[in-house]
């Protein structure tokens, strides 16, 4: 039955993956398109500096798209990465 259940929790991860990942590529600007893109060509990983990096210039780029008020990376790596 926990099996079941773990393929089911999985699938649903999934899902929402997916959707994510097609809402942002519908409706996202072209910078946010393409750092989800190279995030995503490295495996979303945040494990590895080159993971992390991508994930900082998405997130800078999804806040800037967000008009947001301009924050330094290297403030957004620290609270994402320390």
């Amino acid at each position: 039955m926990k099996d079941e259940r773990s393929k089911m929790e999985e699938l649903e991860g999934r899902m929402i993956v997916t959707d994510s990942r097609s809402r942002i590529a519908i409706y996202g600007g072209k910078d946010v398109v393409l750092a989800m893109s190279e995030f995503v060509s490295r495996g979303t990983e945040t494990l590895t500096t080159q993971g992390m990096a991508a994930f900082l210039v998405l997130c800078v780029a999804m806040r800037a798209e967000a008009g947001r008020d301009r924050v330094s990376p290297e403030v957004v790596s620290d609270l994402l990465f320390s």
